[in-house]
């Protein structure tokens, strides 16, 4: 199952030998240094928070919140890793997720985001869980603007 998904992102943003999205040799969409540097804290701020609101989230007798604070849990280690790497290098498992997480574009980024951020949500609605998974949100969203491409204006 894992492969098919792999394939199947691969077919979205092909990745050329070299690592670089697009498939083509060509790097990775542009975007300011203070944009990519606002989604990285973004990031990084949505993983912290999101793993303490994960464990808040446990502690209750709900076994609905119980399974949402544990994928919350998942969802904000997921984005952490994404994000700053360093802070789980000394875990083997993180070093594939986060060599497939630097080749991913900011728009594939955003769709994992906010697709995350929703299930833990929709199992058990509360006030960690809202603030969690908001932070985790509002990253996609930041990644999901970094994302879209400028289209040339239509002068008529």
């Amino acid at each position: 199952m894992g492969q098919f998904l792999a394939a199947r992102f691969a077919q979205l943003h092909p990745v050329d030998a070299a690592g670089t999205p697009g498939g083509d040799g060509t790097p990775q969409q542009e975007a300011t240094w203070w944009c990519r540097l606002l989604a990285r804290i973004a990031g990084t701020l949505a993983g912290i928070v999101g793993i303490i609101c994960g464990i808040l989230t446990c502690v209750t007798l709900s076994p609905r919140c119980i399974i949402s604070g544990l994928l919350l849990l998942l969802v904000a280690t997921v984005v952490l890793v994404f994000e700053a790497p360093i802070c789980c290098s000394f875990i083997e498992l993180t070093k594939p997720i986060a060599v497939f997480a630097e080749k991913r574009t900011f728009f594939q980024k955003a769709i994992i985001y906010v697709i995350s951020a929703i299930v833990p949500l929709a199992l058990c609605f509360g006030l960690s869980t809202i603030f969690g998974c908001g932070l985790v949100f509002a990253a996609g969203v930041i990644y999901g603007l970094m994302g879209l491409e400028r289209r040339p204006s239509d002068t008529r």
